[in-house]
């Protein structure tokens, strides 16, 4: 029996034989780090949740126009007398990369953030755009 799937946006890039469980680790990360970004008429703002993440586990870089957010999370644990073999390992180990291009050029200087309750916010100021300037042509 044909067996219904769901439509997938990189299915064309991924063999058939790819599990339901990858698709699904796939679509919870970004489920876990929704991201929105708007503007103002002087700011844009982007607000990203990172549950579990502390500021220093987070790093954000902005080239041109483009912004960059990675978290990662690796929480060594000393084993005791215990020797244990896992078979699979997620609680003390996350991670994330998200990115995401700028409507608008801004100040990469004057980048403010702010970090509570999990939920990182950028408030970036717009550069101001050169306004057309008329030129007076002189006759001689």
């Amino acid at each position: 029996m044909n067996r219904i799937r769901l439509w997938q946006p990189m299915s064309p890039f991924w063999a058939d034989d790819v599990d339901d469980d990858m698709w699904k680790r796939w679509e919870d990360n970004f489920a876990e780090n929704e991201m929105d970004l708007y503007e103002t008429d002087d700011q844009v703002i982007v607000e990203i949740k990172c549950p579990g993440f502390r500021p220093e586990d987070l790093d954000v870089t902005l080239e041109d126009k483009v912004l960059s957010i990675k978290g990662e999370i690796k929480e060594e644990i000393e084993e005791k007398k215990e020797k244990k073999q896992y078979y699979r390992r997620e609680i003390k180990r996350k991670s994330f990369a998200r990115s995401v291009t700028l409507p608008v050029s801004v100040k990469t200087e004057e980048v403010e953030t702010e970090y509570s309750n999990g939920m990182l916010k950028l408030i970036m100021n717009k550069v101001e755009e050169e306004k057309p300037k008329q030129i007076r042509i002189n006759v001689k």
